[in-house]
């Protein structure tokens, strides 16, 4: 038992000796005194003076424990494990139990323990008690919503561990959100327990804001791994691979590099504790010419996890000419004419749209730049990942929808990527929208690269375009930032800033013809090529895929058919205009088969996976908090013990004691009535 106040415990026992200090004060001695008529009285029983003796000591013990429980109670006291609580409590519980189902989960005895430790929460958790489970795949997966044990026990002996790298964050997010949302039928405690081996690689970022009042567990029965993987690798030029010895020992190791089904050649390295080792393989560069694809294997004693035994390679093909760019829309029509602009033969570019709700899910590095044009259905992941790709090196353009839904994408910009935004967006200037009133750009920077075009009139005039209605910006928000355009009234059109290695541009107007006549002019085709091009990231030769994501098909015919064949040799038949293989859930080589060409890709497992270095349970709580709290994360890592505040606001003893109190009360009341002073 721990005290958040103890100076009121020790106030508390200093009080319970008060009874007892005047009892010892105002106790008389007793004196014999000689009565002459007292031989005519009636002696008393001696079993009521015992009696009368018996109640004044039990009442003198009430007083005293009244006055240790109100001290108590002040002390606020709580126990440093709450585990107990869990074992002892009878309440009614509603618990979700977030199971870790990612790759790392296949090494060792991993697998089973997680599934004891989930167990041994269902079986303890008392009669009554209603269970949500939800896995950590690539996605969160709700397997189970509002179960008795005997389902939660069913669900359960159906998660297996997958080949992706699980998402913590969004799974303890979904159970959050199942609790807070079961709150609303029942009366319940919530209980949230994570299950899993908390991969630092793969912790969540900053602290995660519960809505419901759930208290937090994290399990502590996961066992350490030992590991040796293959991080990465090429085959371009002189082969090579960097291989890693995760284990807390010296490893004896031996890396083979693969050319089809045959072990080309090998080499023997000592790798000592944290070793991370660059091999080249310079004797297979003659026969690299002719492979189009390979793949590194390591073989060490200690190595608990096989899945990151290998890695494989594969050659960049002409898939990689066309630079990709991402439109992130829920409005198909704002982007027609960006749509029709990239679509035309020859473009050094090739659009592919989703709607924001899926930015979080998608591999952003894949894409040069991408363009953002809705904020509805843009969430806080989402909003993470933009940030992280555009500080990456990645580039955004920002530029809020005409229709209806603006002004509310507007609102959404502001709030969800104010640390991107290069200036904080402000309602339309003109309350309609009249195409007898138009505004031109008159100031254009012409010696960036994206107007450097322009600068010759023959290749078009920016101030030919009309604008009939666009976003103020708060000029106060834009001091660190460029304007590269403005309209003649002097409001900004096109504004850069940078953010990490990446850069992002708002353009205030729309890319429809809503809101001005620009897509129907000549200038606008090469202006969203220049713009593109400025965005987009310096071409980075990519190798390998992770698993889960997709291959594109940019260097194919469309118009064709096309066959994959799969790492465990099974075939697909894919139907033209086929833009993208998405079953891309084994690790291996594809290899895509086409009248006319063929080309292979390298897909492997996400190497976060492979670092078994994990965070303590109470380093993962530290994260957690509800709406409302301060929580200080520590350190490089984020690590912190977890606040004695949390603990004691979660058990509240102190209403126990004060309940305790007033029963003592009551009784101390009762028995002073009848005992004679």
């Amino acid at each position: 038992m721990t005290f958040l106040t103890t100076p009121y415990l020790w106030l508390g026992l200093a009080a319970a000796a008060v009874p007892v200090i005047i009892h010892l004060i105002r106790r008389t001695k007793v004196q014999v005194v000689q009565f002459a008529a007292m031989r005519f009285l009636q002696a008393t029983p001696q079993r009521m003076i015992r009696r009368q003796h018996l109640k004044q000591i039990a009442l003198l013990i009430l007083r005293i424990l009244a006055l240790l429980l109100l001290g108590l109670a002040f002390a606020r006291p709580f126990l440093p494990d709450s585990a107990p609580l869990a074992i002892l409590s009878k309440q009614q519980k509603s618990i979700a139990i977030v199971v870790d189902a990612s790759a790392s989960m296949l090494a060792g005895t991993k697998s089973e323990k997680l599934k004891e430790a989930a167990e041994e929460i269902i079986s303890r958790a008392g009669s009554g008690s209603r269970f949500s489970i939800i896995s950590t795949d690539a996605t969160p997966q709700i397997v189970l919503d509002d179960g008795d044990a005997g389902q939660a026990r069913a669900a359960l002996a159906t998660i297996r561990p997958t080949l992706f790298a699980g998402d913590v964050r969004e799974a303890v997010l979904a159970a959050d959100n199942l609790l807070r949302l079961q709150a609303t039928r029942r009366a319940a405690q919530p209980q949230l327990h994570v299950v899993s081996d908390l991969q630092l690689t793969n912790a969540p970022e900053g602290v995660i804001t519960l809505s419901s009042d759930a208290e937090s567990f994290a399990s502590e029965k996961i066992p350490s791994w030992q590991n040796v993987a293959v991080l990465d690798g090429t085959i371009e030029e002189v082969p090579a691979c960097r291989v890693k010895n995760f284990a807390t020992v010296e490893q004896l190791t031996d890396v083979t590099l693969h050319l089809g089904q045959y072990a080309y050649t090998r080499q023997r390295v000592v790798l000592q504790v944290g070793e991370e080792k660059v091999l080249q393989f310079p004797e297979a560069r003659d026969k690299m010419q002719s492979a189009s694809a390979g793949y590194f294997e390591v073989r060490a004693g200690i190595d608990d996890f096989t899945e990151d035994d290998r890695f494989y390679c594969s050659k960049a093909t002409a898939s990689d000419e066309a630079r990709r760019i991402l439109s992130i829309t829920n409005n198909s029509a704002a982007i027609f004419f960006v749509r029709q602009a990239f679509s035309i033969a020859g473009a050094p570019f090739r659009l592919y749209e989703i709607s924001p709700n899926q930015v979080s899910d998608h591999p952003l590095s894949d894409f040069e730049c991408a363009l953002l044009s809705s904020g509805s259905g843009l969430n806080r992941n989402g909003a993470a990942a933009l940030k992280k790709y555009v500080e990456a090196g990645g580039g955004l353009l920002v530029t809020p929808s005409s229709s209806a839904a603006g002004g509310q994408d507007a609102s959404t910009f502001n709030l969800m990527l104010s640390d991107l935004m290069p200036a904080k967006l402000l309602p339309p200037v003109f309350t309609t929208v009249d195409r007898n009133r138009s505004r031109r750009l008159t100031d254009v920077d012409y010696s960036h690269p994206i107007f450097k075009l322009f600068a010759e009139p023959a290749n078009g005039d920016p101030g030919s375009a009309r604008f009939f209605q666009y976003f103020g910006v708060d000029a106060a928000s834009r001091q660190s930032a460029t304007t590269l355009g403005s309209f003649d009234d002097n409001r900004a059109a096109l504004i850069e800033a940078t953010f990490g290695k990446g850069k992002v541009l708002l353009w205030t107007a729309g890319l429809d013809a809503q809101w001005s006549d620009l897509p129907l002019k000549p200038i606008f085709l090469p202006l969203i090529h220049q713009i593109a091009g400025y965005l987009a990231r310096p071409e980075l030769k990519k190798e390998s895929l992770a698993i889960g994501q997709p291959i594109f098909l940019d260097g194919f015919n469309s118009s064709q058919e096309m066959k994959v064949v799969l790492p465990d040799g099974a075939e697909r038949e894919l139907p033209p205009r086929t833009a993208s293989f998405n079953e891309t859930n084994q690790a291996g080589i594809y290899r895509f088969f086409q009248q006319g060409g063929e080309a292979s890709f390298a897909v492997n497992l996400d190497r976060r996976e492979s670092d078994p270095q994990a965070l303590s349970p109470a380093d993962f709580l530290a994260r957690l908090s509800h709406n409302g709290e301060d929580v200080q994360v520590a350190g490089v890592f984020g690590g912190a013990e977890v606040s004695e505040v949390e603990r004691e606001r979660t058990q509240k003893f102190w209403r126990l004691a004060l309940f305790v109190l007033l029963l003592l009360l009551i009784a101390e009341g009762w028995l002073a009535k009848r005992t004679p002073r």
